[in-house]
């Protein structure tokens, strides 16, 4: 009865194939103006894998039409990749500018194997779809992974399957490299549910060469997936990565982004041409992603750092791509920077600007000739950016001056770019100042001007000849200005005489007259 029923079929199928190539020769004109170069024609099948004797759902789709519906026309066929081609049917249905052809067939009919189904609906339009029908056994049908994805150790991810007949009521799920067993996944899982999610071990070694393995408990079918990889837990440096330039001294944000499990801490390494230079935080939370680093304000300065994140656990590290820049704190002096003229005796403000931490206090210095000749203060807050300095009265006058100021710590200085003026207090004699003619015994004024802070007094002398004659006051007043005297009734009359005016405090602070007078 079986071998007259499969006889039966064969003649009906290749009945069939004769009608569907005579109808193909009727509907699918090559020159049909119909069809736009736009159509769109898609296979679709329920399944990728049926139990022999089960039936098998074809959908064909035509889409973007751009002719009247009635003029398009679908033909389809089963082809035994190793065998004879089976004409399934040829049917339009359409609505719109779509077309769509579903068709139903027994896969009972057709000995286990790869089919091929092609759908063809004019010239150049020609879609397939490749299932498989499977004996009379239960089978399994391992669909992820498959093949070509790369799953990253530390994540989850679903093992999925599905089934034909009845397979047993648990599967197995291995994991294999290069074929080898190395790590049973589950022992037991329900085969009904058809996955299984299951968390990569972080510890896995990366491979391109790993499949999966599902078989029924009671041995009775299994199946193995393609190769897939798997990529081990991954850090990636995200700042600094090349080409930043921050300051000693400074908050920065070292940041970094992670792909899988690669621990619960990190290391971070500050390098320096490549070697290890200093450690930023030898254990800090991966999953923040970043933290927040005072850079040392004594970091020298270079342009060859990099910095370098490990898994605490040794599962993965990474470093920066290229190098970036370090500033030392530095400081500026601004005032006084050159050109300028300060009065001694005066009070100026010698003032700075600085980046980085230079440390809590800097150190001012006035330099002659680039000697220090001077402290002008040993410890004044770097934060401040400036101290009012009153230059001492007794300052020899010179154009070759400079200040410094140097951190306290040692980590900076800075010196004026160019020299300045200190002027020395003067005195100025103005009268008498030659040619006057003074009886003796007479009352006359002596006047003087002065700049800076000569002293608060000053001596005045009589001379003749440039030889002392007579101390005039030890001891007056500068601000005065002036001084009242009554010339001796005994002075030598005659002609020669000067006045000389000196600082009681600075002997270099000094003016005479610029020519003689008379006393008469």
């Amino acid at each position: 009865m079986n071998k007259i029923l499969k006889g039966a079929l064969k003649a009906v199928y290749l009945g069939l194939f004769l009608i569907a190539t005579f109808l193909a020769g009727c509907f699918i004109n090559p020159v049909n103006p119909a069809y736009s170069s736009s159509l769109d024609l898609a296979v679709q099948t329920d399944k990728q894998v049926y139990q022999q004797g089960n039936p098998v759902v074809v959908t064909v789709s035509l889409t973007d039409l751009q002719i009247p519906v009635n003029d398009a026309y679908i033909g389809l066929i089963l082809q035994n990749k190793v065998g004879p081609n089976y004409p399934l049917a040829v049917r339009q249905e359409s609505t719109g500018v779509d077309g769509r052809l579903t068709c139903i067939f027994d896969s009972g009919a057709f000995a286990p194997g790869t089919y091929q189904i092609t759908a063809t609906a004019g010239p150049g339009l020609v879609e397939s779809a490749d299932i498989n029908i499977s004996n009379n056994g239960p089978s399994i049908i391992l669909t992820s992974p498959n093949g070509g994805e790369t799953w990253v150790a530390g994540e989850k991810q679903t093992i999925s399957w599905y089934t034909n007949g009845k397979p047993g009521q648990y599967v197995k799920i291995e994991l294999l490299k290069n074929g080898m067993p190395v790590k049973n996944i589950n022992s037991k899982a329900v085969c009904s549910k058809g996955s299984l999610s299951w968390t990569i071990p972080s510890d896995l070694p990366a491979g391109e060469d790993y499949t999966v393995k599902v078989t029924s408990t009671n041995s009775s079918c299994t199946d193995t997936s393609n190769n897939f990889s798997i990529a081990g837990p991954e850090i990636t440096v995200m700042s600094p990565n090349g080409g930043e330039n921050w300051v000693a001294g400074s908050r920065q944000a070292v940041s970094w982004s992670y792909k899988g499990k690669p621990g619960s801490y990190v290391k971070i390494e500050l390098l320096k041409n490549g070697e290890p230079f200093r450690v930023i935080s030898s254990w800090s939370v991966c999953s923040k992603g970043s933290y927040n680093w005072t850079l040392p304000s004594d970091l020298p300065t270079g342009d060859d750092y990099s910095v370098r994140l490990t898994s605490t656990n040794g599962s993965c590290a990474d470093m920066s791509d290229g190098s970036f820049s370090i500033a030392g704190p530095s400081i500026t002096l601004t005032s006084p920077n050159g050109g300028e003229t300060w009065e001694a005796g005066s009070k100026q403000a010698v003032s700075w600007s600085y980046t980085g931490k230079p440390g809590a206090y800097v150190k001012l210095e006035l330099l002659q000739n680039g000697i220090p000749v001077k402290s002008i203060n040993s410890r004044t807050s770097s934060n401040k950016g400036s101290y009012n300095w009153t230059i001492p009265s007794n300052l020899a006058s010179g154009a070759d001056y400079k200040v410094k100021v140097t951190a306290v710590n040692g980590s900076c200085s800075d010196t004026s770019d160019s020299d300045f003026s200190i002027a020395g207090p003067t005195l100025t004699l103005d009268s008498p100042n030659g040619g006057e003619s003074w009886p003796a015994g007479s009352k006359q004024t002596i006047n003087w001007s002065y700049t800076g802070i000569p002293g608060s007094y000053v001596k005045i002398e009589l001379l003749r000849d440039g030889v002392l004659v007579k101390k005039i006051t030890a001891r007056t007043l500068t601000k005065n200005g002036f001084y009242k005297w009554t010339l001796p009734a005994n002075l030598q009359k005659g002609a020669g005489y000067t006045i000389k005016i000196t600082s009681v405090t600075n002997s270099d602070c000094e003016d005479i007259s610029d020519n003689s007078f008379t006393i008469n």
